[in-house]
């Protein structure tokens, strides 16, 4: 059930000028694909704070397919996460201890990203708007340590 908290509006996303940045991850959710090519495969939903433009969220999704798998190996590698090639992981911990492959906790991850900006049409208003997208996990970068992100600012933990 609900609990009113008497809170006021978030302050709007800030829209940075596309550039290089660091990301850390601080939401992470899992769902299946529905697209013509992906249907079925997982999407795996990341929030990512950009630390190098406080007040800037973005919002990604991996999708776990063949036809666009290269860009979640981009992101792991990004990340600082070492794998052998052909190494099972997921980043849910019961599905790796229950698969016996290695379990990656998603949140706290950091890395570098190309960040763009993009316009589309409000689909309630009709408007057109911004917002930032990942152009591109850079895997030649230096490689950032990860986060340990509080269980209690995880949320639906």
């Amino acid at each position: 059930m609900p609990i009113f908290n008497d809170a006021e509006n978030k302050q709007p996303n800030v829209i940075v000028p596309d550039g290089d940045y660091i990301f850390k991850v601080i939401g992470f959710a899992t769902a299946i694909s529905k697209g013509a090519k992906t249907a079925g495969s997982d999407v795996f939903d990341l929030t990512l704070e950009i630390e190098n433009a406080p007040g800037t969220t973005v919002w990604e999704s991996l999708i776990d397919h063949e036809s666009t798998g290269w860009k979640l190996d981009c992101f792991i590698k990004s990340a600082g996460v070492q794998l052998d090639k052909g190494e099972g992981y997921s980043f849910m911990k019961s599905e790796a201890a229950q698969k016996k492959w290695r379990w990656i906790n998603p949140f706290g991850l950091r890395g570098w990203c190309r960040i763009t900006s993009e316009e589309y049409t409000g689909a309630r208003d009709g408007k057109k708007h911004t917002k930032n997208r990942v152009a591109i996990f850079y895997t030649d970068k230096p490689k950032l340590s990860q986060v340990e992100i509080e269980e209690e600012n995880i949320p639906f933990a």
